[in-house]
């Protein structure tokens, strides 16, 4: 793909958008609130990649010819501080479907073109960024000036707190293709093994833990702080720029694992062990087991902060 470019068109029209959104919010209590917001966005005329034969060979360049549409609702509930509690929930039901992710998502399709039998899509599929769930709780629990335990006259956990992030994510879609070498940097043309992104990752999960102390010296506020991040160390599946097209699930299309390909398994990749030997082999696993097809391992950190 990296060798294909497409030429430039002067004559491409302005794309189009048009956006709803309607909320409400509602107080349930003295201290907690409820909001609801839905959400509707049409989009025409996204410039895409296209072919065009010609009697010299065929070239691409771009058009206005995309459509697609996001909508969805988000639901958020907050609990303001009671108790020396804080909560807050959110959740987001959210369906982006169109007929390209980006203006280069179709640039194979374009460059393998043949009349009637390789068409651009006409008809919408999930896009490559559409995550259909997504869940976030934010719980605080923090001690106030002089306020917690008392040992003496000093209260040692005043001005003290904790934090925890839960995060929790479904699978971005791609589309299953057959077994091919996903992990050189050769350029390849993938073959579909089913319609456009109709297969996902697996959901994500991940807990943020934050503990502070802060010290009132004088006009001076000083606080010291421990963050862990990803505190289960979860191996979380992340989502990829990997072809400088967009956001897709960092999985392997013909397995939709993030560890293998399975492209050993084929005829071609016999003949590669059987050319490069075991060496050749286990440099290839380890290129396959490529660390950035994971999220953030678990990471601890340590500071201090100043406000005057």
């Amino acid at each position: 793909m990296g060798q294909h470019y497409a030429f430039g068109n002067p004559n491409l029209r302005p794309e189009e958008t048009r956006a709803y959104e309607v909320g409400v919010t509602r107080q349930m209590s003295e201290r907690a609130s409820l909001s609801v917001t839905m959400f509707n966005k049409s989009t025409q005329g996204l410039i895409q990649v296209a072919s065009v034969p010609s009697d010299l060979a065929l070239y691409t360049y771009y058009r206005n010819q995309d459509f697609g549409s996001i909508k969805g609702v988000e639901v958020e509930a907050q609990m303001r501080r009671n108790n020396r509690v804080t909560l807050r929930f959110s959740y987001s039901l959210q369906q982006a479907v169109g007929t390209g992710s980006n203006a280069d998502s179709h640039t194979g399709i374009a460059w393998a073109f043949q009349a009637g039998v390789t068409e651009l899509p006409k008809i919408t599929a999930p896009l490559d960024f559409d995550q259909r769930h997504k869940i976030s709780i934010v719980m605080d629990y923090s001690f106030g000036p002089e306020d917690g335990p008392r040992l003496g006259n000093q209260y040692p956990l005043s001005r003290a707190g904790v934090n925890v992030l839960l995060r929790a994510g479904s699978g971005f879609p791609f589309t299953p293709t057959l077994s091919t070498d996903e992990t050189s940097l050769r350029n390849i043309i993938f073959s579909p093994n089913g319609p456009t992104n109709s297969s996902r990752g697996p959901w994500s999960f991940q807990i943020d833990l934050k503990t502070h102390k802060d010290f009132q010296l004088g006009p001076v506020e000083f606080g010291i702080y421990a963050w862990v991040i990803n505190l289960m160390n979860r191996r979380n599946v992340s989502a990829l720029d990997r072809r400088g097209t967009g956001i897709q699930s960092a999985v392997y299309s013909s397995t939709g694992s993030p560890v293998t390909s399975r492209w050993l398994h084929t005829t071609e990749g016999r003949e590669f062990i059987q050319r490069f030997g075991e060496a050749g082999r286990e440099k290839f696993l380890l290129k396959e087991l490529d660390p950035a097809n994971f999220s953030t391992p678990r990471q601890i950190r340590f500071g201090t902060s100043f406000s005057f």
